[in-house]
């Protein structure tokens, strides 16, 4: 896999795997960068790998729902993205870094994460793909900025990013703003 790091400011395309599950592969052009797929017993359970690293993002809770990371074979999860009740939220990883993630747009249609000086990093959209049929019927796009070059967590917050734009996408009943979590209070 090609390093995210080594790309700098642009835009990346991710697209369905082709390998047979239901996932998604970030692709410099015709070079893959990072891949997210869904476990096919446990869809509560996301692994994530690029050049630099491998997760496994595990969601959780009902009434304080939340998205665990974990390094795969670490025994301690290494950051926790907790929504707020309109689905935008922080991701905390365990040196205390925080990440902070919301929508660009009132409809959710881009999404972006943010560093502690409220500098946008990168951004994510997806939208319907008019090659692939079905489940994975849709393609999105992450954009580096300037500053997210520089941040050491780039790989983590682009494969992040997809995953909760996904989720987010996956429980709205119908276009527009909804939250995150299915049985979270809409306002």
């Amino acid at each position: 896999m090609k390093p995210l790091e080594t790309i700098g400011c642009g835009i990346l395309e991710w697209v369905p795997c082709t390998a047979g599950t239901f996932g998604f592969e970030l692709r410099d052009g015709h070079e893959t960068c990072a891949r997210l797929v869904w476990d096919q017993h446990r869809r509560s359970m996301v692994s994530a790998e690029c050049a630099t690293g491998r997760w496994i993002f595990r969601r959780s809770g009902f009434v304080y729902p939340r998205v665990a990371i974990r390094e795969v074979g670490a025994r301690q999860d290494c950051a926790v993205f907790t929504p707020r009740w309109r689905g935008d939220g922080a991701l905390e990883l365990v040196d205390e870094r925080v990440y902070h993630f919301r929508p660009t747009d009132f409809w959710w249609t881009r999404v972006a994460f943010y560093g502690s000086r409220v500098e946008k990093l990168i951004s994510l959209d997806v939208r319907p793909s008019d090659k692939a049929a079905g489940a994975s019927a849709i393609t999105g796009r992450l954009e580096i900025l300037a500053p997210g070059r520089s941040c050491p967590d780039l790989p983590l917050l682009a494969l992040l990013g997809l995953y909760l734009l996904l989720l987010r996408r996956a429980e709205a009943p119908a276009p527009g703003p909804v939250p995150l979590i299915a049985n979270a209070p809409t306002s």
